[in-house]
């Protein structure tokens, strides 16, 4: 279940992993 790719990235990564 994927909202977004945006929020998928971020979610894989973490908080650290895209800022």
């Amino acid at each position: 279940m994927i909202p977004s790719p945006s929020f998928a990235v971020k979610d894989i990564s973490g908080v650290d992993g895209k800022e």
